[in-house]
């Protein structure tokens, strides 16, 4: 057992650093992953300075919910493990030998076994041991892989040989393509080792995450054998219990049955988020009668090799931006998109022939069902690259977790979860020098700031989630809402089962009993208060003229360690994309000065419409407009915009022209 105790008093000087009265006891908050970032972003936001009125608002300051959601009852989640700060350091370096489980052979059942603090009275090791669960939190690329295939493997090898025994570790993984990864590498490693006589998978074993639950049985068996168990069960990208808790209703049962099968195995758990699913894991964990606090291997993270810059729509501001490097700099883009429909349409307008060129040829989208079927994917996750003629790969979140790729320039991030964000960006490996361990180059990193459509959606997902687990309880409580629940739940070819199938699951043993996952619907209770709390922040950000969703995108730059730079804003820096400029060359050249008369004031509004709505889209008045458009029959399609409606498109739209009507005509003057 590990046992580090980095809570204390802390003197009324360190007090003053710590804005959050819930830190004031654990001197371990400044290198503290979970807390160190909303410190620095609240801190900002108050302008909480080391002054009296500083120290008396502490106590009561306001948190956001989607900061405040972080503390259960008040309580810092970090003093449910014992916390190990490693610096800047690689994994193998921070964890030392504290790995090299202290092994004896037990006389009386002849047999090895790992040594417990429990075995003996007053008997504390420095060692891993099966009832205390280690976490690995370290960034992507800082080592993590490295340390289990490597030196984990090493030291299981080499004790089989003192031992005579024939121990293994079990590497877990969330998805198909890093299973894929994961083997492959290991297969490298045996050719390196080729001068030794041994099989990898001799020691190794890789299994995906979804495949755990048909092996039950056939695992207990492995480990009822004293001799050949797994000694170390890990679980790579371990975020994958909550993140593929939306769409998977098996990731608690699987993570239950990890802790269940694997008690006599040493349990690590790795990922560079753990900001949501420690809570989870500590609860399983902790139900062992024996259970020991965790512990907590802390790693920095380092984000100076991303240069961020901000967006508000991909398809006006982004296209040009995309096509002009792939053209000029032959640079590499990895966007990720919010559904497979949009991923499609942002593919037809890169692949578009226009006046910088096309990238027909140039573009693969990736989906949940291509992922399986495309081979030029399927090489692409073997040699951790794009493909030789491949320059824009546009994703949605099924490439998010552990999935790596090389040489790439420039990534497109558009959602709000922050485990999701921190992961498409680590989708990206960046090589590093291997003494200094800085970055050896750059990548630009566009985020999209959100707007209250796009978060109402969300919200409104997760309310039909939330019916549906209503519909659930309901069932539970009454015989006949129990028929009526299956009649909308279970049948495969209704919507509604299209639907919850991700968050109800099947009993094999009985077909009739659907079950749900527990954690998905406790996550989806924190998000419903998550995406409330960003609309309040709209709103107020309305009243105070600030552009909508502007406070939640600084929000997610500080995750980055970044601030909020106006000229590296894309939307309000007044760097007009080439769509805009183009649309504003046609009205100078074709209308500039030229008198409209009334019979001409009809064709010019259709074609107005026409030119504007395929570069900036219809408006609303989320943008500032009076009204929203008119999709009607009389709408701007079938009528054109009228002069006022397109006056008023020149002003907020920041075009230098104005209408100007007298005698029966109008002119188009620049200003």
């Amino acid at each position: 057992m590990i046992c580090i105790d980095n809570f204390r008093n802390l003197t009324k000087e360190e007090e003053k650093d710590y804005p959050f009265k819930i830190c004031e006891q654990c001197c371990f908050c400044k290198e503290c992953e979970l807390i160190n970032d909303h410190m620095v972003s609240l801190i900002q936001a108050c302008t909480l300075c080391l002054d009296e009125t500083a120290k008396s608002l502490r106590s009561t300051v306001h948190l956001p919910v989607h900061i405040r959601d972080v503390w259960e009852d008040g309580i810092c989640p970090m003093k449910k493990f014992n916390q190990i700060a490693c610096g800047d350091q690689w994994v193998a370096k921070g964890i030392g030998d504290d790995f090299k489980a202290d092994i004896k052979y037990d006389y009386k059942k002849e047999q090895f076994k790992v040594i417990q603090s429990s075995d003996k009275k007053n008997c504390v090791t420095d060692k891993w041991e099966p009832n205390q669960p280690i976490i690995i939190s370290a960034p992507t690329g800082g080592g993590k892989n490295t340390f289990i295939e490597h030196e984990s493997f090493e030291y299981v090898r080499k004790l089989n040989h003192q031992n005579k025994t024939e121990y293994k570790i079990l590497l877990l993984s969330n998805r198909r393509a890093l299973t894929e990864q994961t083997k492959n590498r290991i297969k490298k490693g045996e050719a390196k080792e080729d001068k030794i006589n041994f099989d990898y998978r001799e020691y190794i074993n890789v299994m995906s995450y979804q495949s755990l639950l048909n092996q039950v049985e056939h695992l207990k068996n492995v480990q009822a054998c004293s001799r050949s168990k797994y000694l170390f069960v890990v679980c790579d990208e371990a975020h994958f219990f909550t993140s593929d808790a939306s769409f998977n209703p098996d990731t608690e049962k699987i993570l239950e049955a990890i802790v269940d099968i694997f008690q006599d195995a040493i349990r690590i758990y790795m990922t560079a988020t753990p900001y949501e699913c420690l809570k989870y894991i500590e609860e399983k964990e902790s139900r062992n009668d024996k259970y020991i606090p965790g512990i907590l291997y802390h790693f920095k993270r380092d984000y100076s090799y991303l240069d961020a810059k901000y967006f508000s729509d991909e398809n006006t501001e982004l296209k040009d931006i995309i096509k002009k490097s792939v053209i000029n700099k032959n640079e590499r883009w990895l966007v990720f998109i919010d559904s497979r429909k949009q991923g499609a349409a942002f593919k037809k307008l890169l692949e578009k022939d226009d006046k910088i060129s096309s990238l027909k040829g140039r573009v693969i989208t990736i989906d949940a069902d291509s992922k399986y079927n495309d081979e030029k994917y399927q090489e692409m996750i073997v040699s951790e690259c794009f493909g030789k003629d491949i320059n824009v790969v546009i994703a949605t979140s099924v490439i998010d977790n552990g999935v790596n790729f090389r040489n790439i320039q420039n990534v497109v991030i558009t959602d709000t979860d922050r485990t999701k964000c921190l992961q498409m960006v680590g989708r990206i490996r960046i090589e590093k020098d291997l003494v200094t361990k800085s970055p050896c180059s750059k990548v630009t990193m566009y985020i999209k700031r959100h707007d209250e459509i796009f978060i109402s959606r969300r919200l409104n997902a997760i309310g039909i989630q939330q019916d549906a687990y209503h519909d659930y309880d309901m069932a539970a409580e009454s015989k006949n809402y129990k028929w009526q629940f299956f009649n909308k739940y279970k049948d495969n070819d209704l919507e509604d089962w299209k639907n919850s199938k991700h968050w109800f699951g099947r009993d094999k043993m009985e077909p009739d009993r659907l079950y749900q996952n527990k954690i998905a619907r406790s996550l989806a209770d924190k998000r419903e208060r998550i995406y409330k709390s960003i609309l309040e922040e709209m709103e107020e950000t309305g009243k105070e003229n600030m552009v909508t969703g502007q406070r939640y995108l600084e929000f997610q730059l500080s995750w980055f360690g970044k601030e909020y730079i106006q000229e590296n804003d894309i939307t309000l820096s007044g760097q007009k994309h080439d769509g805009q400029i183009e649309f504003e060359q046609w009205i100078k050249e074709e209308w500039g000065n030229k008198k409209i008369t009334k019979e001409e004031h009809k064709n010019f509004g259709k074609e107005f419409f026409e030119r504007y709505h395929p570069i900036f889209g219809i408006c609303t008045k989320k943008q500032g407009f009076s009204s929203d458009d008119n999709r009607g029959e009389n709408g701007p399609k079938t009528a054109g915009y009228s002069l006022k409606r397109i006056n008023e498109i020149f002003q907020v739209m920041n075009m230098p022209f104005r209408i100007n009507e007298e005698d029966g005509y109008c002119t188009i003057s620049m200003v």
